[in-house]
């Protein structure tokens, strides 16, 4: 039996050959995979810019007419916006936030207080006696917030929330 050397080593070259192919390819798909195991996860964030609002000299009579009642209060309309901030950063469990928005409320309402006040009898004012109703539950609601007890300063922003609707409502349409 006659054994080829050269075939022999043509062989062992061509094994060899083929092994460093897959060796290298496997790492490749090692330090491919590593790479992308070891990456930190983004999150992005989506911001919407606000709509333009027409300016008072494109808007029609019409527009500014249907736009809102002449008796809504702006003081009161931004404290809820304020609270509704609140309850949504509440419900993420980000009490930072919540008490940024519920502060925003305060100011807002104790602008209206201080504007009620002036307008009218010290002791007999409904709107004063009710603002002032809700000052008191928007520190309770605080406390809740400082406390971690989210659900109980959501549920107390809600009633406030509620409470200024009703004001706000009994401002536009009067009762008789």
């Amino acid at each position: 039996m006659k054994v080829d050397i050269d075939k022999v080593r043509k062989l062992q070259q061509a094994t060899l050959g083929r092994a460093s192919f897959f060796l290298a390819l496997l790492a490749a798909c090692v330090a491919l995979l590593a790479s992308g195991c070891f990456k930190s996860q983004v999150q992005e964030t989506v911001t919407v810019a606000p709509r333009p609002t027409m300016t008072p000299a494109q808007a029609t009579p019409d527009l500014k007419a249907r736009s809102a009642p002449s008796g809504v209060d702006a003081e009161m309309e931004a404290a809820g916006d304020a609270l509704a901030h609140a309850m949504v950063a509440l419900k993420g469990s980000r009490r930072d936030e919540a008490l940024y928005y519920m502060d925003l409320a305060r100011t807002r309402l104790t602008r209206r207080l201080n504007r009620a006040t002036g307008n009218a009898n010290v002791n007999s004012n409904p709107t004063r006696e009710r603002l002032m109703g809700d000052l008191h539950k928007l520190d309770a609601a605080e406390r809740s917030a400082h406390h971690n007890d989210y659900q109980q300063s959501a549920a107390q922003l809600h009633s406030i929330s509620d409470e200024l609707d009703l004001l706000n409502s009994s401002l536009i349409h009067p009762p008789n």
